[in-house]
This record gives structure tokens, sequence and C-alpha cells, in this order.
């Protein structure tokens, strides 16, 4: 009984030291060199970073890759876009022409 005993206490240094090892291991958050002046409104940086991946992912829902829109000098990739659009679906978009640009 007694070897048994102290091979669960050595077992439960063991994982004592284990955690105490993970813990150490994890990677700081990261920097919040991103966070605008309106995310400063929330207490914690945690909720500034869940508040940012929220308004990207919400961004990201919105854009709209098209590949093999060749490029014209006399035509706006805007209105090439709406025309191919207009062509092959049935409906309108709404295009924020500001917003709007060639990637590569």
């Amino acid at each position: 009984m007694a070897i048994l005993a102290e091979e669960v206490a050595s077992l439960r240094a063991d994982i004592q030291q284990l955690k105490s090892d993970s813990e150490e291991a994890v990677p700081p958050p990261p920097l919040l060199a991103s966070v605008t002046a309106s995310d400063r409104k929330f207490n914690t940086p945690a909720l500034a970073v869940i508040h940012l991946e929220l308004s990207d992912k919400q961004r990201r829902q919105k854009n709209v890759v098209v590949r093999g829109l060749h490029p014209r000098e006399d035509v706006d990739d805007c209105d090439l876009f709406l025309q191919l659009y207009e062509d092959h679906l049935e409906c309108k978009p709404y295009i924020d022409r500001t917003k709007c640009r060639r990637l590569g």
C-alpha cells in the first residue's frame, strides 16, 4: 500500500507540473494595434478582439470576387461587373463604387 501511495503522490506531482508547464506555454494574446477608438469602449481586450473578428466576418460576407473579367480602358471595372452580372443573372446588385477595386 505504501508503494501505491508513493506512486499516486508522484503522479499528482507530475500532473501539477504538466499543468503549470502548459499554462506557461500558452502564447500571450495578440497585440491590439488594430483596435480603433470605437472598439476601445469595451472594458476588456477579449471583447474588443471578438468585436473586430465579427465585424471583419460581416465585411467579408459582402465581398464578391470575379475571375476572368479582362480590363478595358474605355469601360470602368464597376460597369464591366454590372454588365456581366446583368447578362447572366436575373437581378442587379448594389455596388459602392468607392469600394470596388481590381485585385492583382
